[in-house]
């Protein structure tokens, strides 16, 4: 009975374990990784999207990029669109607070993006 009860118990925290489990996938440019979220398969291929069309552009500039607070979520935005917002996993990866984070993010992208050329 002792051994069904801690293998029931081992089971239900391996599948606890799981469930969270979350892959950590990078968006890079030019040789710059500009950020790393918590990836569900899809999450990453939408960033890249945003970035291309909202980063590289002959006229972006660094000053538009700003994080602010969108539906108590913390996000990076470039003019008044949203680039990434930080997940509670973004976060629990990076071992920081979602607004530390989003300004984190923020500051790579304005030190590094105006240099890359678009290819357009």
């Amino acid at each position: 009975m002792k051994t069904l009860i801690i293998g029931m118990l081992a089971v239900c925290s391996l599948s606890a374990m799981g469930s969270s489990v979350r892959f950590v996938r990078s968006l890079s440019f030019s040789g710059v990784r500009y950020l790393s979220v918590a990836d569900d398969g899809k999450r990453l291929d939408d960033l890249y999207d945003r970035f291309n069309s909202l980063c590289l552009r002959s006229d972006f500039k660094s000053n538009e990029v700003s994080v602010k607070q969108v539906n108590k979520t913390w996000c990076v935005l470039v003019g008044d669109k949203v680039l990434v917002s930080v997940t509670k996993a973004d976060a629990k990866v990076h071992n920081s607070e979602p607004q530390k984070l989003a300004l984190k993010w923020a500051d790579t992208l304005k030190n590094n993006v105006e240099n890359v050329k678009p290819l357009r």
